[in-house]
């Protein structure tokens, strides 16, 4: 009876310590939070944490790129026009105005 209690006990033991072990990637940062609250930030390589306690939030290093849109290239509609420019309507066709 006391084997089986003295395997649960090993067991529960390596359970914990699979948990409190992180690995934070060269490329990486880790930020280590305990109950809500910033405690430190870890570099690359193993990390020990407390489990159920501590929260370890990776945050990626690399340069990401983002998809840019041209700001020139407004649609008509918005282009702000002058008097000068404005067609004039004559019969529902349009003509310039000379």
């Amino acid at each position: 009876m006391w084997s089986l209690w003295i395997a649960l006990l090993i067991l529960v033991h390596l359970a914990l310590a699979f948990l409190a072990v992180k690995v934070v990637k060269q490329y990486e940062q880790g930020v280590l939070f305990r109950l809500g609250k910033v405690i430190a930030v870890r570099k690359a390589g193993l990390t020990v944490i407390i489990p159920f306690v501590d929260v370890l939030n990776r945050v990626s290093l690399r340069i990401g790129t983002m998809p840019m849109v041209d700001k020139r290239a407004e649609p008509r509609a918005y282009v702000r026009r002058t008097g000068e420019d404005l067609p004039e309507i004559r019969d529902r066709t349009w003509t310039r105005t000379p």
